[in-house]
């Protein structure tokens, strides 16, 4: 695996230090390894010691957050990435905790109105007249009907925001639940590290 040295900056330090929100170098924070959320259980990840389940569940990335591959952090968490000729791929935390706090640190990127993603598509303070359903549009990369609908839905059962709720009416720690569902988080086994032989 590749590992550069570039570092994505910390919220905290956006305005002093002029750097890119978390997300400007992630693109799109978004995607399962099969389109129905099912799992493999023959695939495991050997740095998080996690088979089976989901890519979010093995990467204790509840989000399925992308980075850069030659990012060495997310929102102040140490991550790694998949090994991928891409520019992008899903990050690897090393805890659950720390994907948890990636996610949390993103959505607050989004609803704050500092998502250049979203203002990209969306204009200036896009947060106060856009709705879920365009965050949604942008966060799983897709405009398709069904795909929106069925996340959101996802979001809903998990959250109670409906689709229409406006972007800087929404709280990042009660959204993330949601958009762990509708990433589709299905826990697999954690592994037992193998013992040194002597």
């Amino acid at each position: 695996m590749r590992h550069g040295i570039a570092l994505f900056c910390m919220l905290g330090i956006l305005a002093i230090a002029g750097c890119a929100a978390p997300e400007d170098l992630s693109g799109k924070a978004h995607g399962s390894e099969q389109g129905s959320h099912g799992t493999d259980t023959l695939v495991c990840n050997a740095i998080t010691a996690k088979c089976g389940g989901t890519r979010s569940w093995r990467n204790n990335n509840p989000g399925n957050l992308q980075a850069s591959v030659s990012a060495e952090f997310f929102c102040g968490a140490r991550i790694r990435t998949e090994a991928t000729t891409a520019r992008v791929s899903h990050a690897i935390f090393e805890t659950y905790e720390d994907g948890w706090n990636a996610l949390i640190c993103d959505l607050n990127a989004k609803i704050s109105g500092i998502s250049t993603p979203l203002r990209t598509r969306y204009g200036e303070g896009y947060e106060r007249t856009r709705t879920l359903r365009d965050l949604v549009k942008v966060y799983i990369g897709s405009s398709s009907i069904s795909r929106v609908n069925g996340y959101l839905a996802a979001v809903r059962q998990a959250t109670g925001y409906g689709a229409n709720t406006i972007i800087a009416q929404l709280n990042a720690t009660r959204l993330a639940p949601g958009i762990q569902l509708a990433e589709g988080w299905i826990e697999g086994q954690p592994q037992r590290a193998p013992t040194p032989s002597t």
